[in-house]
């Protein structure tokens, strides 16, 4: 399948993630004073985590169904994309209205974000869809740049937002806000003139063509060697960022001033971010994405090792600024590459298995984090250059995690697996007999 041109390009697809940068950042404010609620009503740590579960395992469970989805409903790509945003508006109005009304419980709030969930699961499929359908190939890195500038932003302007507003206007201001956020976006997607898919993919029986996609969805990525190894790489690189973003604050906190020094380093490393996103959304791109990949991960695994090694608040912030610089770097290559290689026909189901799979080491990472320090090391750790207790044991990790990174990195390179990951065009994926899906 292809794409029939008309009148896409940059700047329909910069206007498309304005619009969705300003309904993430209502999302990170209500997300983040949800927290600050659910604290209120319960005190309890573990009724203020459960938001994140509510929020990322329905999303991890509909994850490869939605991408066949998606690769079924090419031809109305544009009410795809408009789903995620019209239910978050949905369910902000009715959110508002439990408040209002007295009867919003945790249980129900917990109900109200699983099923956002499911409906903002369709948005990353799709909104890789609308890049390949936008913008010509030698516009990806600058298409993903916008993407990382929009919600870059969204997510540096978010706590710092709703910390202000939330003790003036409460939880119900702030979804307000949301509710505005959400029409905005809303309104970029309807006002979008998508290209019309040339074939489409929306034949035979529902079910049995997602599981036609899935199968061959499958099958592209375990038979790309150099993309599966990608994948992989991804995924442990996920694994170590997400350790690390665990580990950051208390390392920081430990330290005399703590909270000025993670006000400092956190927005050293969103400024990074933005900067990152800045520069990409403006670049023209490289021949090759592949080193591009590799030298983000680079930047990312020596900020982490930096940062473990040193006791200085200054070497942290720019270990944050590496590691966003780097999350910036191989994002944007990785982004390019599937785009440039992934059949049309199966995309939507590979950058959804493909997002289940770097979803699947992150929490992983952050729930191993914790109790790795607490109880394994701290009462272990006594080491001259790292110090004792939960800092070295803090501290170890660290630099663990980046020696391990460098050096799987550089035995993959070495090894050559690598190599071909952006050495054939996208081509339709094959469909055996046995996926063609039957009529009834």
């Amino acid at each position: 399948m292809t794409f029939r041109s008309s009148g896409g390009g940059l700047r329909a697809y910069a206007l498309l993630w304005a619009g969705q940068g300003v309904g993430a950042l209502g999302l990170g404010l209500t997300a983040f004073a949800q927290g600050l609620w659910l604290w209120e009503q319960t005190h309890s740590v573990t009724a203020t985590s459960l938001v994140s579960l509510a929020t990322t395992l329905p999303a991890f469970v509909v994850a490869p169904w939605v991408g066949a989805l998606v690769d079924r409903w090419q031809s109305r790509l544009q009410l795809v994309l408009a789903l995620g945003d019209a239910a978050r508006l949905l369910l902000a109005l009715l959110t508002l209205t439990l408040l209002h009304a007295g009867t919003l419980s945790p249980a129900l709030l917990y109900a109200l974000l699983a099923v956002e969930a499911v409906f903002t699961a369709f948005h990353w499929p799709a909104a890789s869809a609308a890049a390949r359908a936008l913008l010509r190939p030698d516009e990806y890195t600058r298409g993903s740049g916008v993407q990382m500038l929009a919600l870059s932003a969204s997510t540096v302007l978010a706590a710092p937002l709703a910390a202000a507003l939330y003790p003036r206007a409460g939880l119900s201001g702030i979804v307000m806000v949301d509710v505005l956020g959400s029409v905005l976006a809303l309104t970029s997607v309807l006002c979008l003139r998508l290209p019309t898919p040339t074939v489409s993919t929306a034949s035979g029986p529902l079910w049995g063509s997602v599981w036609s996609s899935l199968r061959r969805a499958l099958r592209f990525i375990t038979g790309h060697r150099p993309l599966l190894t990608l994948q992989l790489v991804l995924s442990g690189g996920y694994f170590v960022q997400a350790a690390y973003a665990a580990l950051l604050t208390p390392l920081v906190l430990s330290h005399a001033g703590g909270g000025s020094h993670l006000a400092v380093v956190s927005a050293v490393g969103g400024g990074a971010a933005l900067l990152g996103g800045a520069l990409l959304s403006v670049w023209r791109g490289w021949s090759r994405h592949t080193p591009v990949f590799v030298g983000g991960w680079t930047l990312v695994f020596l900020g982490v090792l930096g940062t473990g090694l040193s006791a200085h608040p200054a070497v942290w912030a720019a270990g944050a600024a590496m590691v966003a610089l780097g999350i910036a770097a191989f994002g944007t290559a990785n982004q390019a590459i599937w785009l440039r290689q992934t059949p049309v026909d199966i995309q939507g189901t590979v950058f959804a298995l493909r997002r289940m799979l770097g979803m699947a080491a992150m929490p992983v990472a952050a729930a191993l984090a914790g109790p790795v320090v607490d109880g394994l090391l701290a009462p272990r750790v006594n080491l001259p250059v790292l110090g004792a207790g939960p800092v070295g044991a803090i501290r170890l990790v660290l630099v663990v995690l980046g020696v391990l990174g460098l050096v799987t990195l550089a035995l993959v390179v070495r090894s050559g697996r690598l190599r071909g990951a952006e050495g054939h065009p996208a081509q339709p994926a094959p469909a055996r007999p046995a996926d063609l899906p039957r009529r009834a």
